[in-house]
């Protein structure tokens, strides 16, 4: 999934997404580009075996994040950020696991 827009909020919660692929691309699962006042808000969530040929093999983000109580395993990237590559705007990571 991949999203550019101003003062939009994501929130992603209960899921497991698996097997995301970013071909020549960012963001394995999923990947949020740019936008003024957007945030991004991730609560119980599985990333399970994502690969990107870039940046985050789960998520890549430019935008506020929190991620909750969530797991990442298997999740690669050809570059960096293995399970999350956040670029701009803070990152907030509480109970996870890596």
């Amino acid at each position: 999934m991949s999203a550019w827009a101003n003062n939009r909020h994501l929130t992603l919660r209960d899921l497991t997404i698996r097997n995301g692929r970013a071909l020549n691309e960012n963001g394995g699962a999923i990947d949020i580009e740019g936008g003024n006042d957007s945030s991004l808000t991730i609560e119980r969530v599985e990333f399970v075996n994502n690969t990107a040929t870039y940046e985050g093999g789960a998520i890549r983000t430019q935008n506020s994040t929190r991620v909750e109580d969530s797991a990442f395993i298997g999740n690669k990237s050809g570059t960096f950020g293995g399970a999350i590559s956040a670029n701009a705007g803070p990152l907030t990571v509480r109970n996870s696991s890596f």
